[in-house]
């Protein structure tokens, strides 16, 4: 919804409408956060055009709102978020930003259109045109084949909740056909920093990383494992 020139999200709750503004989104980041980021409204594919051009609008809005009314100023890094639907909307969102003193930006909207890693690659390159050298994070995109190829575009940090979904389930990226019935809990910590070394292709030089060793049905052994996935 849009507010005063600003964007508000409207979300349904058991004792009617709650609605969430930009402000709210960045006291709390203030209050809690190392890292900011302005609310941004996503553009699904075969979104109208002008709903998606009024989406745009708003979330440019909010993002320009947001960076004048910091209370930490400085002290607490600003993303600007970019949402768009193809190339050219990319790099038109990006252009109305990058004029200004944001510490970096963050693209959303990709998930949805994952599949198409052509179209991810050319909006990705039309931001980066628009803001140089600045830090440009990818929200929502974590396998490790699309992180590979994202760090290699030249992003600087990706976000994904899939390698903890995945340990959730007793599932390990390295080896899709293994699956762990009933992890406990120490499984499932394991699982997920086993999957995140994997979607970074890191070492994670950590005290509490241990490898599955052997038949499902062992179990888990606290030995050092020197990974370079």
């Amino acid at each position: 919804m849009e507010e005063q020139g600003l964007g508000e999200l409207e979300i349904p709750a058991q004792e009617g409408i709650e609605r969430l503004h930009p402000a709210e989104v960045l006291d709390f980041q203030e209050a809690h956060a190392d890292l900011a980021f302005t609310l941004d409204f996503p553009i699904p594919p075969k979104t109208d055009p002008t709903e998606a051009a009024r989406r745009q609008e708003l979330t440019i809005a909010n993002a320009l709102w947001a960076l004048n009314n910091r209370r930490r100023g400085a002290g607490l890094p600003l993303f600007a978020c970019i949402q768009a639907w193809d190339e050219k909307s990319a790099g038109q969102c990006a252009a109305a930003l990058a004029a200004h003193s944001f510490s970096g930006f963050a693209i959303g909207g990709l998930v949805p259109r994952a599949r198409d890693i052509q179209l991810i690659e050319g909006m990705i390159e039309a931001v980066q045109g628009e803001i140089g050298a600045r830090p440009l994070h990818v929200f929502g995109l974590g396998k490790p084949e699309l992180v590979s190829r994202l760090f290699e575009l030249g992003i600087d940090s990706v976000d994904s909740s899939s390698y903890v979904k995945l340990a959730a389930d007793g599932r390990l990226w390295e080896d899709p056909e293994f699956q762990l019935p009933d992890p406990t809990p120490t499984d499932r910590l394991h699982f997920a920093l086993r999957n995140l070394a994997a979607a970074t292709r890191s070492r994670v030089p950590l005290s509490t990383y241990s490898g599955f060793l052997g038949d499902p049905a062992e179990t888990w052994r606290g030995d050092y494992i020197d990974s370079t996935w």
